[in-house]
């Protein structure tokens, strides 16, 4: 069991959260002068790194994932969900949406998207070299979109972690405050960040004491209810249906954030 441990240790500390790449950035800097122990070495460190190490994952999520989805056409799709009855039909249902769909609320949608034809092509049997090669387009595609967004992300997150005190993180976000998932998913509404983004912004607040609810609601406010995201919905959408639709997201982001705070000692 201890073997198994120290294993799993190494894959989620040099694999996953590859603290090597930490190391030889620090080692890179310190060569050039740079003390990685101060502020601003620190957070030209926790900068590098990050932005590093995230676009690694990323890509390699992205490439993964795209290579499934190469598998599953529109068509092969939908024939999968309608296979699904009874309970499972009505979990799946939910996690669609289709809690809404129940208070038919349809004429709720813009008239441009109701009348929006569907075309279904017919995707042939692909060669692996076409899946790489779609996997890699995909890949490429997503980050020239999100690549920003973790620039910005990670400036955040470098700022909370090595100019932001403690104990002003703890106050307003930790144990003490019973209002910390409300506070962290309303902060998380004015800004607008892919959800990689949001990730070394999540490191940082866990790192100085924020709790796992807080952070999660946080990153839930940002990628679902920020105020641009609204707007571009809003274009969609009429007003009774974009407040049910937030409504809804707040109040389930505010369950998860203290359910998540509750059984965070069993988590971390």
């Amino acid at each position: 069991m201890q073997f198994l441990s120290t294993i799993w240790i190494f894959i989620q500390d040099q694999i996953l959260g590859m603290k090597w790449l930490s190391s030889l950035i620090g080692e890179f800097l310190y060569s050039i002068g740079l003390d990685t122990s101060g502020k601003i070495g620190g957070s030209v460190q926790f900068f590098i790194y990050d932005v590093i190490k995230i676009v690694f994952l990323l890509c390699m999520l992205i490439f993964i994932i795209s290579y499934i989805q190469s598998f599953f056409p529109q068509e092969r799709t939908k024939w999968i969900l309608g296979t699904f009855h009874g309970i499972g039909a009505n979990i799946l249902a939910a996690l669609l949406g289709t809690v809404i769909e129940k208070l038919h609320l349809e004429n709720q949608v813009e008239e441009f998207i109701r009348n929006a034809k569907q075309i279904d092509i017919l995707q042939e049997e692909l060669a692996v070299k076409d899946r790489i090669k779609y996997a890699w387009e995909q890949v490429v595609e997503t980050f020239k979109k999100v690549f920003p967004y973790i620039l910005v992300g990670v400036g955040i997150g470098a700022f909370i972690h090595n100019w932001i005190p403690e104990d002003i993180i703890v106050r307003f976000l930790g144990t003490g405050n019973p209002f910390g998932v409300i506070i962290a998913t309303i902060v998380g509404v004015p800004m607008y960040a892919d959800i990689f983004g949001c990730i070394p912004i999540a490191e940082a607040l866990l790192a100085k004491g924020a709790r796992l609810g807080v952070v999660l609601s946080f990153m839930m406010g940002v990628t679902t209810l920020s105020l641009p995201s609204m707007i571009m919905l809003k274009k969609a959408i009429k007003p009774k249906l974009l407040d049910l639709f937030i409504g809804i997201c707040t109040v389930g982001i505010i369950i998860v954030g203290y359910a998540f705070n509750a059984f965070q000692y069993l988590l971390i």
